[in-house]
């Protein structure tokens, strides 16, 4: 009879963890699509004009091998390998990098100086700055700027509300007239925010992803990707390139170090390289190679649009 008892007890208490196990999933689901879907909406007031949709092109041949489960990283986050290797070890021909898409100029507001389209983003919240896009990927969110509060943003939707995906935002020190800017997101397992970023591991991805699209609220912006690499928060007196330290690339001697890093870092070469002078994007997400480890993609702004 005991026997009995502790046996109901115990497929009681199990179906009672399964179903709080599968409550949370569906939870956490329908707040993953609520988010999307609100950024969904806010993209969609944007793609007559920007011709950006946020859908992903097919990829799959570099996305099922991105990561860096898949491969040894080694020093300063650099894995082991050719980028255009095949899993049978022999080298491929590595993808020719597709041409930019043309871009429709956006109308300037005379009173402000904004651009038309990003007005209504700035005034339902003036902690917009601009928006961001990758062509092709589902990328294509926001920018915030809270200097006073940088991880404002961190857990926090466009309207201020909580959302554990976050929005893509600056860091603090960023200015126009420092030449670089800095924009964290998350990594989402379902791929939203930043989660394709480390898709860039692969030269092929970075082939038919070339070129970032970054408007402020006064300035359209073309940029094209010169490098990706793996990297980590350095704990002091560790050696590593801290590329979160630079806040500014108008001096020379800074900038220099900053391209070296850059290019020692990288996991390939694109066709492209850092000019001083060049305005700079760079983006950061999450990385799961090691303890505190991070993904960046530098980007360059083209002169000409």
């Amino acid at each position: 009879m005991k026997k009995k008892i502790g046996i109901h007890i115990a497929m009681g208490v199990c179906a009672a963890v399964f179903l709080f196990s599968a409550g949370k999933i569906v939870w956490t689901l329908a707040e993953q699509y609520k988010e999307d879907k609100a950024f969904s909406d806010l993209a969609a007031k944007l793609s007559e004009v920007s011709g950006f949709s946020g859908e992903e092109t097919d990829s799959s041949d570099v996305q099922n091998t991105s990561g860096a489960e898949n491969g040894n990283v080694g020093k300063d986050g650099e894995r082991d390998g050719s980028a255009a290797e095949t899993a049978t070890g022999t080298a491929s021909a590595p993808k020719e990098k597709v041409a930019g898409k043309p871009r429709t100029v956006m109308e300037t507001d005379a009173a402000t100086g904004m651009l038309v389209p990003y007005l209504p983003f700035y005034e339902e919240n003036p902690d917009f700055y601009g928006w961001i896009c990758i062509d092709g990927t589902k990328v294509n969110y926001p920018v915030m700027y809270t200097p006073t509060d940088p991880e404002y943003y961190l857990r926090r939707a466009f309207d201020g509300s909580d959302a554990r995906s976050g929005t893509p935002f600056l860091d603090a020190s960023c200015t126009e007239e420092g030449n670089l800017y800095v924009v964290y997101g998350h990594r989402m397992k379902n791929r939203t925010m930043f989660g394709t970023l480390p898709y860039y591991e692969k030269r092929d991805y970075w082939a038919e992803h070339p070129y970032i699209y970054f408007d402020t609220l006064y300035e359209q912006g073309t940029y094209e990707i010169v490098a990706a690499f793996y990297s980590k928060i350095y704990e002091e007196g560790e050696a590593g390139f801290r590329y979160y330290q630079y806040k500014s690339l108008t001096d020379e001697q800074t900038f220099a170090d900053f391209k070296e890093g850059v290019e020692k870092s990288a996991l390939y070469k694109t066709d492209e390289e850092l000019m001083f002078g060049d305005k700079v994007l760079l983006l950061s997400t999450c990385s799961y190679h090691t303890n505190e480890g991070r993904f960046v993609v530098v980007a360059k702004k083209l002169t000409e649009e």
